[in-house]
């Protein structure tokens, strides 16, 4: 996987093959951080279902301040934090399933909120529409927190009402979504 921009721009990192594990393109990702851009300074992010990173490993190469990893898979989880540690970059690797995280994280009364959530959970196990909920019921986001969301082409998704969708777009057999959190009374401009 090669990083497409900021600081650490044309790093390759190696990535652990899984069954299911499909990292974001380097379209896609150009595309969702030229959206964000602006938006990562000194962000707090949360990669829900890393498998490769390249979400938030990309976050981080362009401002992002800090990231949580969350993967299931103890082998990608062990190559997210040899690519953690090889960067020096300040990230933590939860080797969890991402709905165990989310309790875990929602119970804790000094959590920091994130400003910046990737979701892209494999797509054989249509997750998305119960993570978001999930999610959103957690109160580990920002007011105003971005939210992106990886889905297949063939899939529906149901975003919390408190989800404006911002863009989206589809490339092959993905479509993706970036979303802005807003407090249920108001909407943004």
């Amino acid at each position: 996987m090669r990083l497409i921009g900021g600081r650490w721009r044309g790093r390759k990192l190696p990535v652990t093959a899984a069954p299911g594990l499909r990292p974001s393109g380097d379209r896609i990702r150009e595309t969702l951080f030229n959206w964000l851009t602006g938006e990562l300074a000194n962000c707090h992010c949360l990669d829900l279902f890393a498998g490769s990173g390249a979400l938030g490993f990309e976050a981080l190469s362009r401002g992002a301040s800090r990231c949580d990893f969350v993967e299931l898979e103890p082998r990608v989880a062990t190559q997210l934090r040899l690519n953690v540690e090889r960067l020096e970059a300040t990230a933590e690797v939860h080797a969890t399933r991402a709905e165990h995280f989310l309790s875990r994280a929602a119970q804790q009364s000094d959590r920091q909120l994130y400003h910046c959530v990737f979701l892209d959970p494999p797509f054989s196990q249509a997750l998305l529409t119960e993570i978001a909920a999930q999610l959103e019921a957690s109160a580990i986001m920002d007011e105003e927190c971005w939210i992106y969301c990886e889905l297949g082409s063939d899939q529906t998704f149901s975003a919390p009402v408190t989800w404006q969708l911002h863009r989206q777009r589809s490339s092959g057999a993905v479509n993706y979504r970036l979303y802005r959190r807003v407090a249920a009374n108001r909407t943004i401009a």
